[in-house]
């Protein structure tokens, strides 16, 4: 029957409860089982089985790379009989990098040898070649420049010639053969010295310290141990990254946009991570874990004496987490039409404060920092088809796809590259958005939606008697075509100046059309009209306003 038994913290700190003398050492080697990225650091998993006797055995690990966060460790065991966990101390070893690198190096280097050894003797073929080429061909233009020896007598019969050539051909063939050979080996070998000098260069710049884990077992009797060790690194993360691949309306078919979900892993833990079950978690686990301890703070008049040095104020923001992350056909009469090749997806599971990602298959992550890309996943949703234009500034629809996140996990902040009928529209970057939140999206211009404006009135004038009062009058109209095969809502935004003066009083022309929102957001002087459109029509918007002030009061108003 299998026991599961105790688990205990390093913390970095050696413990000092009391050993046996005769406990024996047991030097062994986890395998890298999974890891759990987060968006800062990463939590590792190793298992494997230990065979320990009857007594107390300390199991050694001291493979284990520099960068572990001591406080993480944690050792978790299985055996078939009973067996107990002790203490388990984490330590760092010094390495020698020469004497660790020796053997390794003297490898390459005698390979590189023997590589250059391969590349004089391939070059000495080519160079023979050449000029048994050389040599050929100035025997045979003798020949062909003096077909005569003497008088009227050839010097060589048509017989002769014929052979003559055939041997020719015969030799430049084989010579061409050995030329080519020759240029096909040394090339290979040049990409073979290139992979051997980046090895010793990686040799050069290998690590001088591990991680060594003490871990304090005992056991009654003989038994088989399944032990699991648990250890947090820093030098590790995630970013998320997006494809929106928008769709638009055509023959009855609506919009349709598809949201890939990718992860961008890195991680120089100081070892690499071959073919392990890949988690990425949404959580972070460095930084602040409670909110600050909010101090009094006193104000009072300025002493009247020497100005002081102005003190650095109180900040709220923890210097370890508060940087942003940078986050085959069938057989048969009938053949079927190839169909997409699927795509693995990442299971996904809600662990309350946070999601996990459980990506598909096996993962290798190198240690070198180098952007690891990996699909979590995709959605499809049917949006809303929108355009907006602001064409006080820009008078050119935007096309904007508009939808809801649904689900139970919120989508990270990440960049997005857009995608418009397949054809690459650019990139922008979404915010976090929680399950429910609407989401809009920009795809690029809009050069079937059409969009003028001009200015139809811009006038002033005086009145008033006692005072005199100026009034300035200006009246746009905006006019809209949507040349689409299906309907649009097109989104105008437009403005016009607000009062920061009792005496000066903007209003709005009674001759506007009715805008759909007034100072949206609180943003003074701002006014949008949803005007929706259907295919192969147009629309006007009128759009204007007063502003009367003092005569004597003078007024710099934008365009």
């Amino acid at each position: 029957m299998m026991k599961l038994h105790s688990v205990l913290l390093a913390g970095g700190l050696l413990s000092f409860c009391v050993v046996p003398a005769m406990a024996e050492e047991i030097r062994t080697e986890l395998d890298l089982a999974e890891v759990t990225v987060n968006p800062r650091g990463a939590q590792l998993t190793r298992t494997g089985e230990v065979e320990l006797p009857a007594g107390a055995h300390e199991v050694i690990l001291d493979t284990l790379p520099r960068g572990i966060m001591a406080a993480s460790v944690q050792v978790e065991g299985v055996s078939s009989s009973d067996a107990e966990i002790g203490t388990v101390d984490v330590s760092r070893i010094a390495l020698d990098p020469e004497q660790q690198a020796t053997g390794k190096r003297k490898l390459l280097q005698d390979e590189l040898d023997g590589l250059a050894r391969d590349r004089a003797r391939h070059e000495r073929v080519r160079v023979d070649a050449q000029f048994r080429r050389a040599t050929l061909e100035r025997l045979t233009g003798g020949y062909a420049a003096v077909p005569f020896a003497s008088g009227d007598r050839p010097a060589m019969s048509p017989e002769q010639i014929g052979n003559l050539l055939l041997l020719t051909n015969r030799e430049l063939s084989e010579i061409s053969s050995v030329v080519l050979e020759a240029d096909q080996a040394i090339v290979q070998i040049g990409k073979r010295e290139q992979v051997l000098r980046r090895k010793l260069q990686l040799l050069a710049t290998a690590p001088n310290a591990r991680t060594r884990v003490a871990i304090q077992v005992s056991a009654s009797a003989p038994a088989k141990m399944t032990l699991s060790l648990k250890y947090s690194v820093p030098d590790a993360g995630w970013s998320p990254v997006y494809d929106a691949r928008l769709k638009l309306p055509s023959d009855g078919t609506p919009a349709e946009l598809k949201l890939v979900q990718r992860a961008l892993v890195y991680q120089r833990s100081g070892e690499a991570w071959d073919g392990v079950a890949l988690k990425l978690s949404t959580a972070t686990v460095t930084g602040r874990t409670a909110s600050p301890d909010m101090q009094p703070v006193a104000i009072g008049p300025q002493p009247v004496r020497a100005r002081r040095a102005v003190q650095a104020q109180e900040s709220f923001s923890d210097t370890a987490g508060s940087q942003a992350v940078q986050p085959k056909a069938a057989t048969g009469l009938a053949v079927r039409a190839p169909a997409p090749v699927r795509q693995r997806q990442a299971d996904v599971s809600n662990a309350g404060f946070h999601a996990v990602y459980s990506i598909a298959g096996q993962t290798s992550v190198p240690n070198s920092g180098a952007l690891k890309s990996v699909r979590i996943g995709a959605r499809t949703v049917e949006p809303a088809i929108r355009v907006d234009t602001a064409p006080h500034v820009d008078p050119v629809g935007y096309l904007t796809g508009v939808f809801k996140v649904a689900g139970e996990t919120p989508l990270l902040g990440g960049e997005v590259s857009l995608f418009r009928d397949g054809v690459f529209a650019g990139k922008a970057r979404m915010r976090q958005i929680v399950p429910g939140e609407e989401v809009e999206l920009g795809f690029g211009r809009d050069d079937l939606v059409r969009i003028t404006r001009r200015e139809v009135e811009n006038t002033a004038g005086s009145s008033g008697i006692i005072t005199e009062q100026s009034t300035l009058k200006r009246l746009y109209v905006t006019n809209i075509e949507n040349l689409h095969s299906f309907p649009v809502l097109v989104h105008v935004t437009d403005r016009m100046p607000y009062s920061t003066h009792e005496e000066i009083v903007v209003d709005m022309l009674r001759d506007t059309t009715a805008p759909s929102v007034i100072e949206p957001d609180n943003k003074m002087g701002i006014v949008i009209w949803d005007v929706p459109l259907k295919p192969q029509t147009s629309s006007e918007i009128r759009f204007g306003y007063t502003v009367v002030h003092p005569s004597d009061m003078k007024l710099a108003i934008p365009r």
